[in-house]
C-alpha cells in the first residue's frame, strides 16, 4: 500500500520478513491466527483478522512467472474471511497491491488438481473482485504462477480494509 511518507508498508502474508526484488520490505505475517482472531503488527501500522474453522500458514511451494517470487514459499489461508487493515492511515487516495498466487490447488491429473478456490475481494468496503480464480488468471494448471492487482482505495477515516471472502463457491 502506497501513501503518505508514513504509510508504505508492505506484508507477506503468512511468511517471515523479506525485502522483495524492489527493495522495500516485506514484514512478517506468520501468526498462528485460530478461529476468530485478530492480530496488530509489533510496529503497529496493520493488522490482520480471520473468522473461520482454520487460518493456517502453508509453505514449501515455489512459484515461477511471480514479480516477487521469494515471496510465495509461504501463504496465508482462511476458510471463510481474512482482513488486513492499514492504521494510523493519513486521510487521502492510496493505491492498494495484491499478489497472488495458487501454490495449493496445482496440477490437473491429481486430486489437489481438480478443487477450485473463488473468493471475493474488497477495498474499503467495495467489492473490487467477484469470484476471483487465481488459477484462471495465471491460466495453467500445472504451473504455479502469480498475479499482481492493483486497486485504488480512499481512506477517510484514518484506516483501510481489505478483506478476501470466501463466498461459498469452490
Amino acid at each position: 500500500m502506497t501513501g503518505g511518507l508514513d504509510s508504505d508498508f508492505s506484508v507477506n502474508c503468512g511468511g517471515p520478513q523479506l525485502p522483495s526484488v524492489s527493495g522495500e520490505v516485506f514484514e512478517r505475517e506468520d501468526e498462528d491466527l485460530g478461529a476468530a482472531s485478530f492480530f496488530v503488527s509489533d510496529v503497529q501500522r496493520w493488522g490482520a483478522s480471520s473468522v473461520g474453522l482454520f487460518a493456517q500458514s502453508i509453505s514449501n511451494i515455489w512459484v515461477v512467472n511471480a514479480l516477487d517470487s521469494d515471496l510465495f514459499p509461504s501463504a496465508r489461508k482462511s476458510s471463510s474471511s481474512l482482513r488486513y487493515y492499514g492504521l494510523g492511515l493519513e486521510n487521502g487516495v492510496y493505491t492498494v497491491t495484491l499478489q497472488f498466487a495458487e501454490i495449493q490447488i496445482i496440477g490437473s491429473n491429481t486430486w489437489k488438481g481438480l478443487a477450485r478456490r473463488l473468493f471475493d475481494i474488497y477495498v474499503q468496503g467495495r467489492l473490487v473482485e467477484k469470484d476471483f480464480d487465481i488459477r484462471r488468471i495465471v491460466g495453467g494448471d500445472a504451473t504455479v504462477g502469480g498475479v499482481q492487482k492493483d486497486y485504488k482505495a480512499n481512506v477517510s477515516e484514518n484506516y483501510l480494509e481489505i478483506h478476501l471472502l470466501w463466498a461459498g463457491k469452490g
